[in-house]
């Protein structure tokens, strides 16, 4: 764990302020939404294409070890 987050686990440890901790639980549900809506974007971007025979190949002597 790096120092910065053991300072600011130990910071909201020692806070009584219940106000000030939802804030802060409001603002991390922020940025993860942030995080993964910018992931799906980057999904959503990514372009399928055919398989090749190889990767045929590969996928039936799966199916038929399974």
């Amino acid at each position: 764990m790096s120092p910065l987050a053991k300072e600011i686990i130990d910071r909201l440890n020692r806070e009584d302020d219940e106000l000030i901790l939802s804030e802060v639980l409001d603002f991390y549900e922020y940025v993860k939404q942030r995080k993964q809506n910018e992931l799906q974007k980057k999904w959503s971007k990514i372009e399928e294409d055919d398989p090749t025979q190889d990767e045929i190949k590969i996928y039936e002597d799966y199916k038929k070890t399974k």
